[in-house]
C-alpha cells in the first residue's frame, strides 16, 4: 500500500470545559480551602500559647471541623480514585455481552453509558495499537493483507474517516465532550447481521427489549432474524471483538436467545448522589425562592428573569454537576447465581459531572399523545360516581372485551 492510503490525520481531542473541570474538582478545592483557612486561624493561635491544653480545649470546635474537613476530602480523594480504577479495568472488560436491569431512576443506563464509553476508549486503543503494528507490513510492496490484517485495516480507516466517536456505537444520541462528536448509530440491523460492524465496535442499546423482545423465542424459521440475533450474541467476539451492553427494566423481557448468553445480569438496586455542594444547593435554592414566591419577592417578574434567570440556570446545573453517584448493584450469571470467582453485590462511584451527554428522555417523540392539545377535567366531589368507579373494575374490561369480540 502506498503512504497515502496508510496515513490519516489524527482525530482532534479537546480538553473539557472549564466548568466541568471546576465541578469535577469542586470538592477537592472546596475541602483543602477550608483546610487552610482552619489552620492559619487555629496553628498561631496555639503557637503563641505554646500548645497548652487550656487553648487546645477552648479551639476544640475547630480542631474538630478541622479533622472532618481532612476526612471528608481524603474520602473524596479515595471514591475518585477506586473510578478511576474502574475506568481502566472497563477498558479491558472481558464481558462481550452483559444486561442491565433496575427500576427507572436506579442507575442502569448511567451505569452503561460510562462503562460502554470507556470501553469504546480501552477498544480504541488496542485498535490504534494493532494498527500501528500493521502499517509497516502493510507498506511492503506485494504485501497482501490477510483477513486479521483487513479487518484492522478496514475498521480503523472507517473511524479516521467519519465523524462518529470511536469504536462506540449506541440507539440514543451520546455527546463526546472530549471528541466533541456523537456516537454512531447502532440500530437492530447489525445485530440480525444486514449491516456489518466494524472491528472492536463497543454498542450500548437502551431498552433492548422493546426490539429484541422474549417475542423472538417463537422465531423458528428466522423469518425475525430471531435466529441470526442470538448467533450475533454466541459469536460476537468471533465476528468482529463487538462488545455490548443492554439496558431492560425488567431483563426478562428480552430476547432468551440473547439472555442465554450473556456474561451477566447486573441489577441496579439504589442511586444516590454523595459530595453534594450544600452550600451552592442552598443559596440556589434560597434565590430561586425569591425569585418565585408571592411572600418573599413578590411572585416572578420579568424585569428579575431577565437579570437572574440566566445565572440561576448555570448555577443549578453546575451542583448537578458536582460530587458521585453512588449505584449498589447485584450481579447474577444466567442461572440466576453468583458470577463465578467475583462479589454478588458492589457498589459503583461514578463522577456527576461526565465527558459524555445523552437525554435521559430520547423516547419522547415515542409519545403517541405528544402532538394533541391538553384536556384535563377537574374534580368536583371525594366520591365518585358508580359510572366512574366501575370504568376501574376488572369485570368491566372483560365485559368491554367480550362486546367487541361479538361485535
Amino acid at each position: 500500500m502506498e503512504k497515502k492510503d496508510l496515513e490519516f490525520e489524527p482525530i482532534k481531542t479537546y480538553r473539557l470545559p472549564i466548568g466541568d473541570i471546576i465541578a469535577r474538582h469542586y470538592n477537592t478545592f472546596k475541602y483543602l480551602f477550608y483546610a487552610v483557612v482552619l489552620a492559619i486561624i487555629v496553628l498561631p493561635i496555639l503557637g503563641v500559647h505554646n500548645f497548652h491544653w487550656h487553648w487546645l480545649l477552648y479551639l476544640s470546635p475547630l480542631e474538630i471541623l478541622f479533622l472532618w474537613t481532612i476526612i471528608r476530602g481524603l474520602l473524596f480523594l479515595r471514591e475518585n480514585h477506586k473510578h478511576a480504577q474502574w475506568r481502566e479495568e472497563q477498558k479491558e472488560n472481558p464481558d462481550h455481552f452483559t444486561i442491565n436491569e433496575g427500576a427507572p431512576g436506579t442507575g442502569k443506563s448511567i451505569e452503561a453509558n460510562f462503562k460502554t464509553y470507556y470501553m469504546a476508549e480501552g477498544s480504541w486503543e488496542d485498535l490504534q495499537e494493532e494498527y500501528f503494528c500493521l502499517m509497516a507490513r502493510a507498506s511492503k510492496k506485494g504485501y497482501e493483507l490477510t483477513e486479521d490484517d483487513r479487518e484492522i485495516y478496514e475498521a480503523y480507516r472507517y473511524y479516521m474517516e467519519h465523524d462518529g466517536i470511536p469504536c462506540l456505537g449506541t440507539n440514543i444520541g451520546v455527546w463526546s465532550k472530549r471528541y466533541r462528536r456523537w456516537s454512531y448509530e447502532l440500530g437492530p440491523a447489525y445485530l440480525k447481521q444486514e449491516r456489518r460492524a466494524p472491528y472492536r465496535l463497543v454498542g450500548w442499546y437502551d431498552e433492548v427489549g422493546t426490539v429484541f423482545n422474549h417475542e423472538l423465542s417463537n422465531d423458528k424459521t428466522d423469518a425475525q432474524k430471531g435466529l441470526t440475533i442470538a448467533d450475533t450474541g454466541r459469536f460476537c467476539r468471533h465476528f468482529a471483538e463487538l462488545r455490548f451492553v443492554g439496558t431492560e427494566q425488567n431483563g426478562e423481557n428480552t430476547f432468551k436467545g440473547l439472555r442465554n448468553v450473556v456474561a451477566r445480569v447486573r441489577e441496579m438496586v439504589k442511586l444516590e448522589k454523595v459530595f453534594k455542594p450544600l452550600f451552592l444547593i442552598w443559596l440556589y435554592k434560597r434565590m430561586m425562592r425569591h425569585f418565585t414566591n408571592p411572600l418573599f419577592g413578590k411572585g416572578m417578574r420579568l424585569r428579575k428573569a431577565k437579570k437572574w434567570g440566566r445565572f440561576l440556570k448555570w448555577l443549578k446545573g453546575f451542583t448537578r454537576k458536582v460530587g458521585f453517584l453512588k449505584i449498589s448493584y447485584k450481579d447474577y450469571g444466567r442461572n440466576g447465581d453468583c458470577v463465578s470467582g467475583e462479589k454478588r453485590t458492589g457498589v459503583i462511584y461514578l463522577p456527576c459531572c461526565a465527558e459524555f451527554e445523552y437525554d435521559t428522555r430520547a423516547f419522547r417523540n415515542g409519545y403517541l399523545a405528544k402532538d394533541k392539545p391538553i384536556i384535563m377535567r377537574v374534580h368536583n366531589s371525594k366520591c365518585m360516581t358508580a359510572e366512574k368507579a366501575h370504568a376501574f373494575m376488572r369485570s368491566s374490561y372483560r365485559k368491554e372485551e367480550e362486546q367487541k369480540k361479538s361485535a
